[in-house]
């Protein structure tokens, strides 16, 4: 037997490409870990997701249907109240003077009352008054009614258990 016959120069590269081959194996192995953790990982945030999502839902729905329930008594309440405005407000009731049309109309814009246009503006029934001072309650019991839902709504969101 030859005693150089380790430094065949063939058995080395023999040696480097398996050893090669055992790295690059390695780094295959040590992805697809990678991967598979990921796809784990993937998927139990996923899972937290939805169970978050189904913990919202159950939370919003008696909320929601509490303040679709108030929302619809203030709509019969106010269509009562507009029909009875004849009841109680005759057609002949003194009209309101135009500087209150005026003044009512800046108002209800946010603006400043200009007196100029008290000369061009008109006497308004007192009927119409009416009518239009329950729609506006009826507009802010609405908005108030969204409002405390949205409350509810946030607090019972707070109140949900972090994932």
């Amino acid at each position: 037997m030859n005693p150089l016959a380790w430094f065949n120069p063939g058995r080395w590269v023999l040696y480097l490409v398996l050893a090669a081959a055992l790295v690059a194996g390695y780094f295959a192995w040590a992805d697809h870990i990678g991967d598979v953790r990921e796809v784990k990982v993937r998927a139990q945030l996923a899972r937290q997701a939805a169970e978050a999502d189904a913990a919202r839902s159950a939370v919003s729905q008696p909320i929601a249907a509490k303040e679709a329930a108030a929302q619809q008594k203030i709509q019969t309440v106010f269509k009562t109240i507009i029909k009875e405005v004849p009841t109680y407000v005759s057609i002949n009731d003194c009209p309101m003077s135009p500087g209150f049309r005026v003044f009512h109309d800046a108002a209800a814009n946010g603006v400043l009352p200009d007196p100029s246009r008290i000369a061009d503006a008109a006497s308004v029934p007192a009927q119409d008054v009416a009518n239009t001072s329950a729609e506006n309650y009826r507009t802010y019991y609405e908005t108030a009614a969204r409002l405390t839902g949205l409350q509810d709504w946030v607090r019972a969101q707070q109140g949900l258990k972090k994932p």
